[in-house]
């Protein structure tokens, strides 16, 4: 009887933790003593070797600055950080996240690892989620990127830096090392703040879009169009934009096919526009009308 209540006790430590809904489960103690699922051996990084939905049951905290805190090898996984915090040693070689293709991020901290928040390659998505204090870039995603509903501040390198078609809406973007949000063509980048960014505020390549935001007292352009492999099509639109810097522009376009309208511009010490077409109803430093 003894011998049979010690295996069935075994068996419990080894298996994974279930919740209810199916989600597999996360947390310190598993991580570090005994894997926490199929394919996770204990210790760092927590490795997800099947696709599915994951969640965290409490803080994580990775003390090797030499590891992931969690490492994908498959796509389609989604994370559910549960309102948690995954933190990392503050320096090192590690990322805090980091997945192949189609990878989901949503709800909780990511915080304090040597090199990006979290990376992976197409068709990710980031929602509701901090990431700050990381030694690279906060976010580092691939093509078709969705980032909605994120703060993310104080990074050593980008904010976000994300492939071609991607979309960046309702976020705060602040105090990043190397500049806020680098987007490549075909990009939208809308509804959010980006301010006191070092580099420049939002850099985006050939037709991308850019709506709506608020960006201000970054170090560079604060709104930067650069060409890319397709020259044109690219859009300044409805934009509150602030400059203090005494060498850059707060808009600048270096195609014809750049065009901006309907943007609210004030430049302390340098230009308000350089390059593209105005297309009207600018306000640049008061001056402006519209049709």
């Amino acid at each position: 009887m003894r011998r049979l209540l010690l295996c069935l006790f075994l068996t419990a430590l080894a298996a994974p933790a279930l919740a209810s809904d199916g989600v597999l489960e996360v947390n310190q103690t598993c991580a570090v003593e005994t894997g926490c699922f199929t394919g996770d051996a204990a210790g760092f990084p927590v490795t997800i070797t099947q696709g599915g939905s994951y969640r965290l049951t409490g803080n994580v905290t990775v003390t090797d600055p030499a590891t992931d805190g969690i490492e994908a090898t498959v796509e389609e996984v989604m994370l559910d950080l549960g309102g948690f915090t995954l933190r990392g040693p503050g320096s090192g070689t590690g990322n805090g996240i980091s997945a192949p293709d189609r990878l989901t991020v949503i709800n909780g901290t990511v915080r304090g690892f040597g090199q990006a928040g979290v990376t992976s390659d197409i068709l990710c998505r980031v929602e509701g989620v901090r990431i700050s204090e990381n030694g690279g870039s906060g976010v580092a995603l691939g093509p078709s990127a969705i980032l909605e509903r994120v703060h993310i501040y104080n990074n050593g390198s980008l904010g976000i830096d994300t492939g071609e078609g991607s979309v960046v809406s309702r976020s705060v973007i602040e105090n990043n090392n190397l500049g806020g949000i680098l987007a490549q063509e075909g990009s939208l980048i809308s509804e959010s703040t980006v301010r006191a960014n070092s580099g420049h505020g939002i850099q985006a390549t050939g037709n991308a879009t850019i709506r709506g935001n608020v960006v201000r007292l970054n170090q560079n352009y604060q709104i930067y169009l650069s060409a890319g492999s397709a020259l044109g099509g690219g859009l300044i639109v409805s934009n509150s934009v602030y400059s203090q810097s005494a060498t850059f522009a707060a808009l600048r376009m270096l195609s014809t096919e750049h065009g901006y309208r309907d943007n609210v511009v004030v430049s302390i010490t340098s230009g308000t526009a350089f390059g593209g077409v105005n297309m009207g109803c600018n306000l640049l430093n008061g001056a402006g009308s519209c049709p």
